[in-house]
């Protein structure tokens, strides 16, 4: 009598296990994701796990091979901006030059302006912490360059991108100094990001 009541039991939580199973499955199926949601939340774990050179998701074949490496604090803030970018705004491309001194970076319209509409998202806050920290420098002074891409430079679409990407460089309180947007012809879904010490020259 003992084991039919312990079969019983076992069958029991066997069929509810296997119940609640079926109901994520259901929900699953159903559910959607959203880019400015999943982006971001795939940030924090990639972020979490990421090298601290340059992230766990890094693409060798995109980066130039250099035989000397940029000083180390300097280093270290940029390849810390590579990280959040590449985790969080999963970035096309991005190369390397200059001694790796200068980050230049490709991604998605779609995506960058996705995961900048809401501020209190970790990939957000993740992305504003990193360039803060590069742009406020004292010791070596960087400057970001925005290019907006567009088939038509006189086009209505490419005005509001640019009003849109003001009002996110202003929500992340940069100086005017500190960034410059520009304009090129080319692919209407593409934005190019450069960084480089304002000092380059000297």
């Amino acid at each position: 009598m003992k084991k039919s009541n312990s079969d019983q039991s076992l069958m029991m939580s066997l069929g509810l296990y296997l119940l609640i199973l079926c109901f994520f499955i259901v929900l699953n199926t159903h559910s959607e994701f959203k880019k400015e949601k999943q982006i971001p939340v795939l940030a924090s774990l990639d972020a979490s796990f990421a090298s601290s050179i340059y992230g766990t998701k890094t693409n060798t074949a995109e980066r130039p091979v250099t035989s000397k490496k940029p000083g180390l604090f300097e280093g270290s803030l940029i390849n810390d901006v590579e990280i959040a970018l590449r985790n969080s705004l999963n970035i096309i491309s991005s190369q390397r030059s200059d001694k790796g001194r200068v980050l230049s970076v490709v991604l998605k319209k779609e995506i960058f302006f996705a995961s900048f509409a809401k501020p209190n998202s970790l990939g957000f806050m993740d992305v504003e912490a990193k360039l803060k920290a590069l742009l406020n420098n004292e010791t070596q002074n960087y400057k970001m360059t925005l290019v907006l891409s567009a088939p038509d430079l006189n086009s209505p679409a490419l005005q509001q991108e640019w009003e849109n990407v003001e009002e996110i460089l202003q929500r992340i309180d940069l100086d005017r100094s500190q960034y410059e947007v520009r304009f090129k012809k080319g692919p209407a879904d593409l934005i190019h990001l450069e960084f480089e010490p304002q000092n380059r020259g000297l």
